[in-house]
């Protein structure tokens, strides 16, 4: 095929050139135009658009240049596909254009989430290494059961182990916790328990329930019971009377027998 070069357009109609500087047989209802990048190829179309409009109406007509592509066309490289996606119509590419950025900023976030829920799961793990090896430098021999946790919620058995503490400071809040080593051996200690000797309460029968109600609810005549400076001065005077009668009869007994050796 023959390439012609346009030197100049004087008329046209819708369907094709009036008046050309080419051979009339080489315009058509359909016309290609082949030309090098920044020979004027839009500006042709944007022309031919222009002088169009003065006598025709833009519903009547489809010019594809390059600002029809941008408006009505959303063409979108696919990775791993060779080719595009094309959606027609003004409308339905503007709202691709403003769903685009949001699916961008949507993966972005959810990238970040799923770097932020590594990074925690990470954080959780060693988390809950260093609560094992707390527990069993601590634990040592004794027979401490491990708290459980099936849900991965590390923070609840960190509560458990704070309230069992709190709950132990507060029955022996002298206590030295951080001392206490769970290498050390109880079983003396346990040992000396279990031989002491609690004595059998036994539980009052009704009768001596009844008694002891009457007992309380009885009233007594006032009765003065001497201080107790009273009551000692009285346990002094009765110890010198008991020495006094003492010495008496130790005397009489001494003049009888001093009468009977006569």
């Amino acid at each position: 095929m023959d390439i012609i070069k346009i030197d100049k357009v004087n008329d046209y109609s819708c369907k094709s050139f009036n008046q050309y500087t080419g051979p009339t047989s080489l315009f058509g209802k359909s016309n290609i135009f082949f030309a090098s990048n920044g020979q004027g190829k839009s500006s042709f179309a944007l022309g031919i658009e222009a002088e169009y409009l003065k006598s025709y109406d833009s519903s009547n007509y489809r010019i594809y240049n390059k600002d029809y592509i941008e408006n009505h066309l959303l063409l979108e490289d696919r990775s791993g596909i060779k080719g595009v996606v094309a959606n027609f119509g003004g409308r339905n590419v503007d709202i691709e254009k403003k769903v685009k950025p949001l699916v961008q900023e949507r993966d972005t976030f959810k990238s970040e989430i799923d770097k932020l829920g590594i990074d925690n799961s990470k954080l959780v793990s060693s988390t809950e290494t260093a609560i094992e090896d707390i527990f069993k430098r601590r634990k040592g021999k004794a027979n401490i059961q491990k708290k459980t946790h099936k849900d991965g919620v590390h923070e609840k058995v960190v509560s458990l182990w704070v309230a069992e503490y709190n709950a132990a400071l507060k029955l022996f809040p002298d206590e030295k916790y951080n001392e206490i080593d769970g290498e050390k051996d109880f079983s003396e200690n346990l040992d000396i328990i279990n031989t002491i000797t609690v004595p059998s309460i036994t539980t009052p029968i009704d009768y001596e329930i009844d008694q002891s109600e009457l007992i309380i609810g009885k009233k007594y005549n006032e009765v003065n019971i001497p201080s107790g400076d009273v009551v000692s001065w009285l346990e002094v005077g009765l110890g010198i009377h008991q020495v006094k009668i003492l010495v008496n009869f130790a005397l009489a007994l001494s003049m009888q027998l001093r009468y009977m050796n006569v």
